[in-house]
């Protein structure tokens, strides 16, 4: 029996906010592994242990068959949502007119890292991996920085929200859900529908003539 009530869902983060915090990074790198960081789990739906395990072998630049632009590619190899181990590459299409293009970021974040195993490390000497936590703490930060009460969001807001802005500009479910390496219709629970589109089951209601 559940003698708690379950803590309330963090609010999924937009699409201006991790905007503002790629303009508000300096050139210096634990701001560049951040942004780089989030504009990974926010476009790659990745969850903190997966980003936080990546290593460098598992994320590249190059060309895929039909596509124009360039693609970053990360291979996650293991996933709570992938209990058989056959891990999944995520493919992120570069954008260069985009403040958030992931190859961009890439090729940033690969000026100034300095572990020769994991993609994100610490500041210090040791270049130590970033424990499976950080990146929450990291995320909070960040929103005081660019004026946002840090207490509604959590690491899994960006998650959410890259799942949220996708559905709003009419992705298909089933890519979604493949992008997100959902086996289930859990995708829904991420996605926060916007005010207007909840509102169109009553407005459709109200909108029959009454007898």
């Amino acid at each position: 029996m559940r003698l708690t009530k379950p803590p309330w869902p963090k609010l999924p983060l937009t699409i201006p906010m991790l905007v503002a915090m790629a303009r508000a990074a300096v050139p210096a790198e634990s701001s560049i592994r951040d942004v780089f960081m989030f504009v990974l789990m926010f476009l790659g739906f990745l969850r903190e242990d997966e980003v936080t395990s990546l290593m460098f072998p598992d994320i590249w630049v190059g060309m895929m068959e039909g596509v124009v632009e360039e693609v970053l590619f990360i291979r996650v190899r293991k996933s709570k949502t992938d209990p058989g181990r056959n891990g999944s590459t995520v493919v992120l299409v570069s954008c260069a007119h985009s403040v958030l293009c992931p190859v961009r970021w890439f090729r940033l974040h690969c000026r100034v890292r300095r572990s020769r195993t994991h993609v994100f490390h610490a500041v210090g000497p040791d270049a130590l991996p970033l424990a499976r936590t950080t990146p929450n703490s990291l995320l909070k930060k960040w929103l005081g920085v660019i004026g946002v009460d840090p207490k509604l969001y959590g690491s899994h807001s960006l998650r959410r929200g890259g799942a949220t802005a996708a559905a709003a500009r009419a992705v298909r479910v089933h890519i979604l859900k493949r992008h997100g390496r959902w086996a289930s219709d859990a995708v829904y629970l991420y996605i926060q529908d916007p005010n207007e589109a909840r509102l169109e089951v009553s407005r459709a209601l109200l909108a029959v003539p009454v007898e």
